[in-house]
């Protein structure tokens, strides 16, 4: 049986892929940049922005990149779930001569699972 996910929020998650992992080390990065900037700015009166609009571009670069990571893990999370629509719920076995259906979950060595075409089959038996 698969197991679920634990549900977390939409925007944690989000939040997840901007600050986590690759994504700190580009605000890192951008932050260092404006630093750079008002330093010079400040101290030595120099107005090019080069380091100004390289901090912008970190920004937008983590941010695109948290998008893309959002939007791959939700489609991750779809397809998980769509799982649960092929695995069987319920299989037909016979059991001390006796026609029953069980849960797939409580299929026991010994039992005759029984198949007719259009069934879907537990994976955990022998042919």
């Amino acid at each position: 049986m698969i197991t679920p996910q634990p549900k977390t929020p939409q925007i944690v998650s989000f939040m997840r892929n901007l600050f986590g992992g690759f994504g700190i080390l580009l605000l890192t990065g951008s932050a260092l940049c404006f630093v750079a900037y008002f330093m010079n700015y400040w101290k030595n009166n120099d107005h090019s922005k080069q380091s100004l609009w390289l901090g912008v571009a970190l920004i937008i670069v983590d941010v695109f990149s948290a998008f893309f990571s959002f939007y791959q893990e939700e489609k991750c999370k779809v397809i998980i779930n769509s799982f649960k629509k092929i695995v069987p719920n319920k299989a037909t076995v016979v059991r001390d001569n006796v026609i029953m259906v069980v849960k797939v979950e409580n299929i026991v060595i010994g039992d005759i699972v029984q198949l007719r075409a259009g069934d879907k089959v537990p994976a955990d038996i022998r042919i």
